[in-house]
């Protein structure tokens, strides 16, 4: 993995989402993972997700 060299680092596809950018980052100051239960990649989700439009 290359070592990240810009502010905004995180990768986003969630194009409905508020922070998300046409270069397909995310532009929130930070963000907050949940499920603090989850045994896969699959039961985990981005809590800072914020509907950018008519969700």
């Amino acid at each position: 993995m290359s070592e990240c060299r810009t502010e905004h680092c995180i990768d986003c596809s969630v194009k409905n989402c508020t922070y998300h950018d046409e270069n397909n980052k995310c532009m929130a100051g930070k963000i907050a993972v949940g499920n603090s239960t989850a045994k896969s990649t699959s039961e985990t989700c981005c809590d800072t997700f914020k509907c950018r439009d008519n969700c």
